[in-house]
């Protein structure tokens, strides 16, 4: 398991008062990564997770949300590595720093 820096990922916007937050990792990514948003979403700001899955397969994969850390963590079916994930999140704009 390893720590993804949000400056290595592709971090996408959408909306307004409620953004649409998506977070492409690099391609070097495994199952049981985690990825903190705390560098961009203040603290219990994030409202939800809406999708995650994995973009060389398109399969979805499980992604937790630690409450009040920011830290989700991946959690694809056979542990697969190597390879790059995508989730969205909803946070209120209010807080977003991009």
């Amino acid at each position: 398991m390893a720590a993804i820096a949000l400056t290595d990922c592709k971090v996408l916007k959408k909306g307004g008062e409620v953004l649409e937050i998506t977070i492409i990792t690099p391609s070097t990514a495994d199952s049981a990564d985690t990825i903190d948003t705390s560098d961009i979403c203040a603290d219990g700001q994030i409202l939800g997770l809406t999708s995650s899955w994995d973009v060389e397969t398109g399969d979805e994969v499980t992604c937790t949300y630690a409450t009040g850390t920011g830290v989700f963590t991946l959690d694809a079916a056979g542990g697969t590595t190597n390879h790059t994930y995508c989730i969205q999140i909803l946070v209120r704009g209010e807080t977003f720093t991009p």
